[in-house]
């Protein structure tokens, strides 16, 4: 049973220490590299580099303000891959290697101890030291020393059970703390994002009363004497004006669904997981504990079983948190860089994304407002034309006179849009605070625990079932010389 018990603990071992060598196989330190970006290849290729705004170039980023360096936390998830981030399946696929293999060893574990427990109640013979059915085994058997090294290993993997267990408390704790930090950030983008929103609808609804007023003006006089142009630059201001609101509508929404998921769903779910691993792993310590006391045969079949199927749900989860673990590492060694490279392929937002967390280069909100006020520029000079040499004709039409009221309102409001400009380093920090501190350093950092509390937790357990197992075999065997001693002793 020792040399049973040998050949367990050397398989378990090797599922710990798999990911470093993994890692000495397959982990490459090298830097990320940013490849050309051709128009004609999806953004999911991810083989490409960013453009830079003068087209003369390729963009490398290299922002000052952006004071980040990677965690230990995060080194060290990082070389459990060796992959560099990409928004690929590819990526993906490199991060599912350690996930499995743990779990394809931990399986196999699991499966070699069924085989054990089967050889020795399925296949084996009729052992003759075993008690009747429901029979208690001795309180108080025969003290060895091969019986008092087993109590003390089987009490100290009862207590690194129940302490690695507790792991998941700080680990969910700082989580948490990263979810409220880039919640913050969220809403408060959200709500600068939903101000700006609110004014290019109240632009665009000018550019309708200017269409209104336009056509009613176009009816009451001749084309000749009112300019098509104006007509022309209406729509194309209206254009401009729908793409501001579109994109801030699409960040709205983005910030919304974040919002939802980490304050909702995300948090709902997590905390039924860690919390109810937490809750087996403790009982499954406290079960085993009292065996050592109670020694009855049903308690310690139960307490044995319910252990296994603790260390499976820890093995499949654990699994599901170093996935995690060895892709968010990925992402955060560069995480601005990274998130600018996976953007979808849309210039307008990775321009805008370029120009808040640098506050230089172009913007596409800043940009359609300005050509948005040439435009207004160009029709109050076109009308002011007309009415130059039509001064009766504006005295006695409310169109011309709200088509002209409308373009002053306009350009009264544009400010506002275009002040935002000069809030950059605020949206910078914002975005900051969500990547660097409230994702990279906080929530990864409990991520991080709450995989190594599953995997150290799921470790333990493993070897506490293996020695409740032999110390439930020697009890028996020592029970049985007892029961053997007694009888001798009556006769």
């Amino acid at each position: 049973m020792l040399y049973i018990f040998a050949i367990m603990l050397a398989t378990y071992t090797v599922y710990n220490i798999q990911g470093v060598i993994y890692n000495a196989i397959n982990s490459r330190f090298k830097l990320t590299t940013l490849l050309l970006l051709d128009k004609n290849t999806p953004m999911s290729q991810f083989k490409r580099k960013l453009i830079n705004q003068g087209g003369n170039g390729t963009f490398v980023y290299n922002n000052p303000h952006d004071t980040y360096s990677p965690s230990l936390y995060v080194e060290w998830g990082h070389k459990i891959s060796g992959a560099d981030f990409e928004a690929t399946t590819y990526y993906l696929k490199q991060c599912l290697y350690s996930p499995l293999i743990i779990m394809g060893l931990g399986l196999l574990s699991l499966i070699s101890i069924l085989i054990v427990i089967c050889s020795r109640y399925c296949c084996a013979e009729t052992n003759v030291n075993r008690l009747p059915a429901g029979q208690s085994h001795p309180r108080n058997p025969k003290p060895t020393k091969t019986y008092v090294y087993i109590v003390v290993a089987f009490c100290l993997l009862v207590l690194l059970v129940v302490l690695f267990a507790q792991l998941s408390f700080i680990g969910n704790t700082r989580l948490d703390k990263g979810i409220h930090t880039m919640d913050d950030s969220v809403l408060t983008f959200k709500d600068i994002a939903v101000f700006l929103r609110d004014i290019s609808v109240a632009l665009l609804g000018f550019g309708n009363d200017l269409e209104t007023y336009y056509l009613e003006a176009q009816q009451t006089y001749n084309s000749t004497y009112l300019s098509d142009s104006i007509g022309e630059d209406i729509h194309t201001y209206v254009g401009y004006v729908e793409q501001i609101r579109n994109i801030l509508q699409d960040i709205i929404h983005a910030m919304l669904t974040i919002h939802l998921y980490a304050t909702q769903e995300g948090t709902y779910y997590r905390n039924i997981v860690v919390y109810g691993l937490w809750s087996l792993a403790t009982l499954s310590g406290i079960l085993f504990f009292l065996t050592l006391f109670l020694q009855g045969l049903c308690i310690t079949q139960f307490t044995f079983w319910f252990g296994l199927f603790t260390y499976f749900l820890f093995l499949m989860l654990s699994a599901v948190w170093l996935l995690l673990t060895t892709v968010f590492a990925g992402l955060c060694m560069k995480p601005t860089e990274n998130i600018i490279m996976a953007l979808p392929d849309n210039k307008h937002l990775q321009n805008i994304v370029l120009y808040y967390v640098s506050c230089t280069g172009n913007n596409t909100i800043m940009d359609n407002a300005n050509k948005s006020r040439e435009i207004i520029h160009h029709m109050n000079d076109s009308l002011f034309t007309f009415v130059q040499s039509n001064m009766s004709m504006f005295d006695n039409s409310p169109a011309l006179r709200n088509l002209s009221a409308t373009l002053s309102s306009i350009d009264l409001s544009m400010p506002d849009i275009e002040d935002f400009n000069t809030a950059c380093p605020i949206v910078r920090e914002l975005w900051f605070q969500f990547i660097n501190k409230g994702l990279c350093l906080e929530a990864y950092t409990g991520v991080f625990y709450i995989w190594g509390s599953e995997l150290l937790t799921s470790f333990f357990l493993f070897l506490l079932c293996i020695v409740g197992f032999i110390l439930y075999q020697y009890y028996n065997t020592a029970g049985s010389y007892d029961n053997v001693d007694e009888e001798s002793k009556e006769t």
